[in-house]
This record gives C-alpha cells, structure tokens and sequence, in this order.
C-alpha cells in the first residue's frame, strides 16, 4: 500500500469521480484509476461503484476513508518530526473551522504565525454544510491537524484548549441615528431588518434572540445572504444591519456604518482542538503561538 494510492483514493472520494480527482490533482485519470484499483485489489474489495462521470463509495470505501486520511496525515508528521532539526521549514498546515472563527481569531494567528514561519503553506478548511459539528470530525478524521471550534463542540478522542472569548455587536446602516458605543434595543435593531448568512441558526445571536425575543425573530429577516464578504457592503449601503463579531464591527465602521453594544452581551466561546497523537512541528508551533495570544486555560482537557 503507497502513499500515492491512499492520496488518490483520497481525492476520488471527496471529489465525487475520477475525472474531477484527475483536475484536481493535475494527474492523469489513467495514472488515477491505476493506483485505485491497484488498491483495490490489494484491499481485495472494491471501493468505488462507478456511474457514469461519478464515483460512489461502497461500504468499504466508506471505511477506508478515515484510516486512510489518518495514513496520510501519519506520513506528514513523520517527515516533519524528521526535518524538525531545520526547524520550521516549509510544508503545509491544515486548519478547520467555521466562518467566525476564521476571521478571528485565526486571521490573527495565522498573521503573526506567518511572520514567524514564513514558508509554511496554511490552509483553512470549512464544513460542506452549515454544521458547526463537522469542525471537530475534520480534525478527528484527519482531514485536518487543528481546528477551532465552539466550547462543547468536541468529540471524544480530541484535546480542546479554551481561547478568549469573542463578542457580538450591532452593526447599523451609516444612516443610523445612535451614538456610537451605545447599546441598542433588539426592537431597534431589527427595526432596520436584520441579514444573516447561512450559520444565522448556528450562532450565539441567534440563540440568544431565540431564548429571550422568540417573537421578534418572525418577519426580522430582510436579508439572507451566502457570502459572509458581502455583510458589510450590505450593511453600508442601507440594505439591514447585521449582529456580527466585533472585529468585523470594527472594520465596518472604518467603512462608514454606525456600532451599537447589544442590551446584553452575546460572546462565542472558543475552542483550539487536536487529536491525542503527536502535532506535527508547524502544528504544534501554531498551536503554541495560539495559546500565547489567546489562551485563557493553560491545561488542555482531552475528552
């Protein structure tokens, strides 16, 4: 079994089919299929049902999948812990998340891990869908080696370190007639009809309006947008406002819209996980930089 094979197998299952894999990876569909099915046959079973363009996983494909993308993830560390002797020198970090977190506060650790390791390549990573859960399987599965994710959102198996908190603030149109800073009543706010992305229902606002305003959540959307880029463009040019981190909130009013405090504070509670086994050195440096700027637990729990 090669890492070659288990990487292709890899990129045919997320990617759907064999074509799809062959574009993704700039290889042949021919080399593909060959080591697929050289798997296959040394697996004695197969792991694809083939249909047409697409490629389906049996139920041993299904099983393999997870193994399989620990393998991969197992070779990486091991050639990482092999060069550590040169220090931080290059490859690649993969990072899990949800939209939120990316911003912050991943936009700044990466900022200065970047400053530090600047040969490291990071990819941050989401869900398919928008299932805040999915954050912690990604990390469990081995598709990725650190993820950020809510407090209580951890799988057993994975070590969480809990990280400062994040509020929410009111973000208004620039026409909004409120001082800046000052709080805002929830009447008030969705007066100006509220956008919301795909995570609305996932998020600490939502609940919190759920949980005390339930009947000011009906008719309150005036806006419901897939790309979180498009918030504060909405918000500037007078389609809603939007309740959002505050680093977003900040960066919104250097555009021109107003800030409110919310009447009670709304907060996001962090978590920093990884599997058990051995961080890879750019992984364990990133985890460390992390902790120093936002830590708030300097012991781990593992679940």
């Amino acid at each position: 079994m090669e890492r070659r094979q288990l990487e292709y197998f890899i990129a045919v299952a997320e990617h759907g089919g064999f074509s799809r894999a062959s574009s993704a990876l700039n290889v042949t569909q021919s080399a593909i299929s060959q080591a697929v099915a050289q798997l296959e046959a040394e697996l004695r079973t197969e792991l694809f049902v083939r249909t047409g363009r697409s490629a389906l996983l049996t139920a041993a494909g299904r099983a393999a999948l997870v193994p399989a993308r620990q393998a991969i993830r197992e070779l990486a560390t091991v050639r990482a812990v092999v060069g550590e002797v040169m220090g931080v020198a290059g490859g690649t970090l993969d990072i899990a998340t949800f939209p939120p977190l990316a911003e912050w506060p991943i936009g700044a650790a990466v900022g200065e891990f970047r400053r530090l390791y600047p040969a490291v390549r990071i990819n941050v990573k989401g869900p398919r869908s928008a299932q805040i859960q999915e954050v912690a399987a990604m990390v469990r599965d081995g598709d990725c080696e650190i993820g950020f994710t809510e407090e209580g959102d951890v799988s057993s198996g994975l070590v969480a370190e809990t990280l400062t908190l994040q509020d929410y603030v009111a973000i208004l149109p620039p026409t909004a007639s409120i001082a800046g800073g000052a709080a805002i009543s929830y009447e008030d706010l969705l007066s100006y009809g509220l956008i919301v992305g795909p995570w609305w229902e996932t998020s600490p606002p939502y609940f919190a309006l759920k949980a005390s305003y339930p009947e000011l959540l009906h008719n309150a959307i005036s806006v419901r947008i897939a790309y979180r880029e498009a918030y504060v463009p909405l918000i500037v040019s007078g389609a809603g406002a939007a309740i959002l981190p505050r680093l977003v909130g900040t960066l919104a009013a250097a555009a021109g819209a107003k800030l409110a405090e919310l009447p009670r504070p709304v907060v996001l509670k962090t978590t920093l996980i990884h599997r058990t086994a051995d961080l890879a050195p750019a992984a364990r440096a990133f985890r460390e930089l992390t902790i120093r700027m936002f830590g708030q637990n300097p012991k781990a729990r593992k679940k």
